[in-house]
């Protein structure tokens, strides 16, 4: 074997590595979503889960009268848990510190230590965009319950109205780890609310702005330059306007008469009745009641509204319907009292076929019987448009 036969067979030896490891992602991402699909089923059985609007998965429950909500996002599982009173500052949040990412991903301004030498701790402070660069000052107690909670519910994030835990679970999270979290957090959030209800919350003190680079360089006064002026000539601008607005004024009646034959004909078919039928249905409707003014029994859909001081009431619906072989008729009630009225609906359906790439069929409802008598034979030649599925403009050849 040559080594060009060596380089084409390594070249295929690669691919076919390639194919095979794709293959296996392929099918390690279906089993795992297979995994949580069967495990979001069983949480939501288990916990009594009520689902929440939208397509995504999320879920509220209660758990020994304390509140929660467990989120899906696909890759982790996030399980939130809201908070009777604040625990921070509005606009603030407390995220890991191994997670910085996460403040730019969130749109958020890192927060400076009022005292520079203090620890920071397992946990760093974030501001949103819109608030002024700062200095948060918080209390002993408030970090010691801070670090206490990082550590022991590892990742936590923290906003003002509720405490965000991730489970360490992967495609899989059981009923057990969901109440122990639910129940760590809910201590671990009454002990830092109380921390907080005795010192206060965090205080955020806003920074002096920073001056920029510009405000610093000395101003320099550039001499002025008198452009020569330039004059343009009116004349010669609008006749060329008016020019374009005569050629355009003629040829638009031009233009839109070739654009509407294009659009008409573009979906322009021919096609022959192949089927009718047709429907009619009377509703006899009663007042409860004495009517101020008599129907009179009429049929004029008008009286609904004359008469009754309560809604009126249907006693009989009669129906009859037939195809090309029957004429049209309505239906005879059997009694009509001087307090009825007569509600009246026609319903009329071709069946057209047309040849597109073979035989075709496509139904045309309507409710004119004089539309109606106008296809009156089997087989008749029709022209229609057809746009987008619907018919229209139907007529005979």
């Amino acid at each position: 074997m040559t080594s060009e036969h060596f380089r084409t067979l390594g070249l295929w030896t690669v691919i076919a590595l390639a194919a095979g490891a794709v293959s296996f992602l392929g099918y390690r991402w279906r089993v795992r979503r297979r995994e949580r699909h069967a495990t979001w089923r069983e949480l939501c059985l288990r916990l009594e889960l009520t689902p929440g609007p939208g397509a995504g998965r999320v879920a509220s429950g209660n758990l020994q009268g304390i509140d929660f909500r467990l989120r899906d996002t696909g890759v982790h599982w996030r399980l939130e848990l809201p908070l009777a009173r604040p625990l921070l500052p509005s606009g603030v949040v407390l995220l890991p510190a191994k997670a910085r990412s996460l403040g730019s991903l969130y749109k958020l301004r890192p927060l400076q230590l009022q005292d520079v030498s203090a620890s920071p701790g397992p946990f760093a402070w974030y501001s949103g965009r819109d608030m002024p660069r700062g200095r948060v000052e918080p209390s002993e107690a408030f970090l010691e319950e801070a670090r206490r909670a990082m550590e022991a519910h590892a990742p936590l994030e923290v906003v003002p109205d509720r405490l965000v835990h991730t489970p360490r679970a992967g495609s899989q999270l059981s009923v057990g780890d969901v109440r122990e979290a639910v129940r760590t957090l809910d201590t671990t959030a009454r002990r830092w609310l109380d921390a907080v209800e005795r010192h206060g919350l965090p205080r955020v003190e806003a920074l002096p702005p920073v001056p920029s680079l510009l405000s610093r360089l000395p101003r320099v006064r550039l001499p002025r330059v008198r452009l020569p002026r330039v004059r343009i000539p009116l004349k010669p601008v609008l006749t060329v306007l008016g020019g374009l607005l005569l050629l355009f004024s003629c040829c638009f009646p031009f233009l839109s008469m070739v654009r509407g034959s294009w659009t008409g004909t573009r979906y322009e078919r021919t096609g022959e009745v192949v089927g009718r039928s047709w429907s009619r249905t009377i509703r006899q409707m009663r007042c409860p009641h004495v009517l101020r003014t008599p129907a009179d029994g009429g049929d004029a859909s008008s009286q609904k509204n004359r008469g009754c001081d309560s809604p009126w009431k249907e006693v009989d619906y009669l129906k009859t319907s037939g195809s090309h072989s029957q004429p049209p008729r309505w239906p005879e009630p059997s009694s009509v009292r001087a307090e009825d009225y007569l509600w009246r609906e026609e319903h009329y359906t071709l069946t057209i076929e047309y040849e597109d790439g073979g035989k075709k069929l496509v139904t045309y409802q309507f409710h004119s019987e004089e539309l109606y008598r106008r296809f009156s034979k089997e087989g008749q030649q029709v022209s229609f448009r057809l746009e987008r599925g619907r018919l229209s403009h139907l007529r005979p050849r």
